[in-house]
């Protein structure tokens, strides 16, 4: 019978981080022998190994993990489940400042012809302290002309999060097609480091 394998790893990695340990056993903790367990950023593979007897692998990566992101495990093996698991990697020692969620001001909705503005929240996933953190919004898509696209938070320590309430104004064009995906770039600063993250609005 096809079965769910249980997993064992590190949900969270640290920049630099050049492998990660997984283990896959059955439900009665036996170790599962030649599970293939594969660590993807996207649709790039970071590493992949295959576990030994005792149903345990040192995934090596092709390069230190140099990116702050979601990951995914993919485990593989006869007769199971495949698992899809996800994997964060975080910065040490420093802060980092990204993107974390938005809602759209005032229940307003993303139509065209309309002017908006963001709650937007974000994040130091960091564990140092952000201070004078300029915040950049920025779009490529045509259909959108932002008014204000930068705000400043005096502080913001580490695994804190911010939001910021009625920012980035902007409006849409009239001629904006059903459903087009706006992709707003969102980088960070304190002066020193810049750090990216990006996120989408769906605009009707």
């Amino acid at each position: 019978a096809i079965f769910t394998p249980e997993i064992s790893y590190a949900t969270e990695i640290l920049l630099g981080t050049t492998s990660m340990d997984v283990t896959v056993s059955d439900a009665n903790g036996n170790g599962l022998k030649n599970f293939r367990c594969a660590l993807f950023h996207v649709e790039d593979m970071v590493g992949v190994g295959y576990t030994d007897e005792n149903g345990a692998v040192t995934i090596e990566f092709t390069e230190p993990i140099d990116f702050v992101d979601e990951m995914n495990l993919i485990v593989t093996g006869c007769d199971a489940w495949p698992q899809s698991l996800p994997v964060i990697s975080l910065p040490s020692n420093c802060a980092y400042v990204i993107y974390n969620s938005h809602v759209i001001s005032n229940d307003a909705q993303p139509d065209f012809g309309q002017t908006i503005a963001l709650d937007l929240q974000v994040k130091n996933v960091g564990n140092v302290t952000a201070h004078n953190v300029s915040v950049h919004l920025d779009t490529e898509c045509p259909y959108i002309t932002p008014s204000n696209s930068f705000e400043v938070i005096p502080t913001i320590e580490g695994g804190a999060t911010v939001t910021l309430n009625d920012a980035f104004p902007m409006y849409i064009a009239d001629n904006v097609s059903n459903m087009t995906k706006a992709d707003f770039p969102l980088p960070c600063s304190d002066g020193n480091d810049t750090w990216e993250s990006h996120f989408i609005i769906i605009l009707q």
